[in-house]
């Protein structure tokens, strides 16, 4: 194994946990229609959602064996996917405030920051080419 390999490997399991943390999110209190996990969620997950998923590319020379790596990713990513679209309908579609998506409260007094309609679609695209990755890996023409 060469370290190319074990880049990738490390890259597609950290990816794992941070595609999953994308789902914690809603694990907020919401004080006061605070939007600082979603802030936060957009500046941290999705650079490193699309950088680890960068450096797992690395790999795809040895690609019958580092796929088998995209496994945990394959199963965070219906899950985040799941709760991301559930925030483009609530917002993008409904313009429902994201503490009420998250909580099942009305938050719908407190303001929205000038951000949150592009939250979703940015996780979305951000988990769309994570997905694209990980295809490659069981789908994509063979580099090298």
């Amino acid at each position: 194994m060469n370290m190319t390999t074990t880049v990738s490997i490390i890259s597609l399991l950290l990816l794992s946990f941070v595609v999953f943390l994308t789902t914690l999110v809603e694990v907020t209190t919401c004080t006061q229609g605070s939007l600082d996990v979603w802030l936060v969620s957009l500046f941290v997950f999705v650079p490193a959602i699309v950088g680890l998923s960068g450096v797992a590319l690395i790999g795809r020379a040895r690609r019958l064996f580092v796929r088998w790596f995209t496994l945990p990713v394959l199963l965070a990513l219906p899950l985040s996917s799941y709760h991301v679209v559930r925030y483009i309908i609530g917002i993008n579609l409904k313009g429902e405030h994201p503490c009420s998506i998250a909580t099942g409260t009305d938050f719908e007094s407190f303001p929205l920051e000038p951000w949150v309609p592009y939250w979703a679609p940015i996780h979305f695209s951000a988990l769309a080419f994570c997905s694209w990755v990980v295809i490659q890996f069981w789908f994509g023409k063979r580099k090298g």
